[in-house]
């Protein structure tokens, strides 16, 4: 049966963040033994419902969702009952809950000092302490302080207050893909008169390329 991986990108109203996925997809492809299938939940083309009519029978199949955190996305619009019930079928966790992942969000960004972690989030019930492992997990391994935000979370813009005026100014890194709506909220959630300083979003260059690479090496190999 021929293996396939399709990785799913929830999609972007920026046509530009849109073909920047496409175009990861298509380096993924040459580098990989397996075919790679790139597709969207909305807003892109190919769509997930239409990738799934055409490879849900006769393959075998890794999904890898690029998403960060258990919720509507993930519980809903991916898994659906005929997904469940496929033998044929590997679908892999949302990133937050994948070491490799955090190995190089720790790699990527050269952690030193004060962090958090934020998110859009959701209300799955793991999906704060999804994300608030990953911060603990962080803290030991870079040896700084290091906590997690949630958007959806209410108490969010106190408990960075709080954590500002314990260990003073510190660092945010966006889990999202480009400058975008989330982007933007996540900026704008510290009081003011906070010190601290936005990091880069993940974008489809070659970081997050080099760890799908790797994992799904990793995959092929097994």
């Amino acid at each position: 049966m021929k293996h396939i991986t399709i990785i799913i990108y929830h999609g972007s109203p920026n046509e530009e963040k849109n073909k920047s996925f496409l175009r990861m997809i298509e380096r993924l492809q040459t580098d990989l033994h397996n075919k790679v299938v790139g597709c969207f939940l909305e807003f892109g083309s190919p769509l997930w419902k239409d990738t799934w009519c055409t490879y849900s029978k006769g393959y075998q199949l890794t999904i890898l969702p690029l998403i960060f955190l258990r919720g509507k996305h993930y519980e809903e619009d991916i898994i659906g009952k005929e997904l469940e019930v496929n033998p044929s079928v590997n679908l892999l966790s949302p990133l937050v809950e994948d070491s490799l992942f955090r190995d190089y969000i720790q790699q990527n960004y050269r952690i030193k000092g004060p962090l958090v972690l934020a998110a859009h989030g959701s209300d799955h019930n793991t999906a704060g302490e999804a994300l608030s492992k990953m911060a603990r997990e962080l803290s030991v391994s870079a040896s700084t302080p290091c906590m997690s935000v949630l958007l959806v979370d209410k108490n969010s813009t106190n408990k960075l207050a709080d954590f500002h005026q314990e260990f003073g100014s510190f660092s945010v890194i966006p889990f999202t893909f480009g400058k975008g709506k989330v982007y933007q909220e996540i900026k704008e959630l510290p009081n003011t008169g906070i010190s601290f300083h936005m990091l880069e979003p993940l974008s489809f260059n070659k970081v997050i390329e080099r760890y799908i690479l790797e994992k799904m090496t990793l995959k092929e190999g097994s």
